[in-house]
């Protein structure tokens, strides 16, 4: 019988699941790249993959943090880039412009050396 509402059967025996892996899924054993430290694959994207966040360095500011950061998806692929992540609440000045300037220029020089 066919019916408007699909059902997924795929089995993933990683976490024991139907469907989807499981946001506990202890995921595939997919080496970390060089230089990078890893959280769990704790994440699943929108095309059912699993994905862990990856961090090579920080260069935080004392009111912008700068992370050289990206994701590791299970089929092994990486994006890395540059984030920043604003305090809540915080507004810079010319002296905070000036610091967070010079650690884009550090977490440039990372990513270039990672890339």
């Amino acid at each position: 019988m066919t019916t408007k509402y699909p059902v997924d059967s795929a089995y993933y025996d990683c976490c024991n699941a139907i469907g989807t892996h499981t946001e506990q899924c202890p995921g595939p054993d997919i080496p970390v790249p060089a230089g990078a430290t890893a959280d769990g694959w704790n994440s699943i994207g929108a095309d059912g993959v699993l994905v862990r966040g990856l961090e090579w360095s920080r260069h935080d500011t004392a009111k912008v943090g700068v992370g050289v950061d990206g994701f590791q998806d299970s089929t092994g692929a990486v994006c890395r880039s540059i984030n920043l992540y604003l305090r809540s609440g915080e507004d810079l000045g010319a002296d905070d412009a000036r610091a967070l300037a010079a650690k884009l220029i550090e977490a440039a020089d990372k990513l270039d050396a990672i890339s």
